[in-house]
């Protein structure tokens, strides 16, 4: 009888430790996560936000440019959330207005929080394909981009928008701005931290090579190239190049 008593409490004890770790468990899956933001070059900054990939937390990062008569956000994070914070720290440290956003393809890592920005009156743009691709709710809330191949300003600050060719997704594009020789690659490019390929869900892998190449022949000098995730030292093309050469799929 004694037996089964301590049995029965021992019983009891894993169930409430169980219950508490998965407790803890959705906590940290529920938690707000904060934006982290790093300044790479005079006027320039990139921010990374926070989501949820095969159950494991994954950073995205975007761009903001400030011009002379306003500042460029690149992309969107990666939820409203985090998209109010962003404008938060652009408000309080910057205090000029945000003229526009680009958004470099349809996934939710460079869309998620437009509803953010439409509330604001940012006028976001992107290209046909992305449109069509992106979720219906938030089709009304992007301006189509005249060509993928233009560019637009921040006063006297250009920043020229290029599609490649597909590659992690149909609709791609990159964002350069030629006097500050910074690339924004988005998810075309993998991170020099990376091992794989990463989501390929959408890709096309016999266009994407080629794809590389002409942003290698287009924009030879680029001093920064900022990936879609992670971090952005080393030759992130290169690299992702030599990924895909090796069929180094997720």
């Amino acid at each position: 009888m004694q037996n089964t008593a301590m049995f029965n409490k021992f019983a009891v004890l894993l169930t409430f430790v169980s219950v508490l770790i998965a407790g803890l468990q959705t906590f940290a899956q529920t938690t707000p996560t904060k934006i982290k933001v790093d300044s790479i070059a005079p006027g320039f900054w990139i921010y990374q936000s926070y989501g949820n990939y095969n159950g494991q937390q994954v950073s995205a990062n975007g761009l903001i440019c400030e011009g002379e008569t306003g500042l460029i956000i690149v992309d969107a994070p990666w939820d409203t959330l985090q998209t109010r914070q962003l404008l938060t720290w652009i408000d309080s440290t910057r205090h000029k207005p945000i003229l526009f956003s680009i958004h470099t393809h349809y996934h939710a890592d460079r869309v998620g929080g437009l509803d953010v920005y439409h509330q604001r009156g940012i006028k976001a743009y992107a290209t046909a394909a992305t449109i069509a691709r992106v979720d219906p709710k938030l089709q009304r809330d992007l301006t189509p981009l005249q060509s993928t191949d233009t560019v637009l300003y921040a006063g006297i600050t250009p920043a020229n928008i290029y599609f490649p060719g597909a590659g992690h997704t149909a609709d791609n594009i990159v964002v350069w701005f030629p006097l500050q020789k910074i690339l924004f690659g988005g998810c075309m490019i993998k991170s020099t931290d990376d091992s794989t390929l990463g989501n390929i869900a959408d890709a096309d892998l016999n266009a994407w090579p080629n794809s590389l190449k002409n942003l290698m022949q287009r924009y030879p000098n680029a001093a920064i190239v900022i990936p879609g995730h992670d971090g952005w030292r080393g030759d992130s093309i290169r690299h992702t190049l030599d990924l895909l050469n090796q069929g180094k799929a997720k």
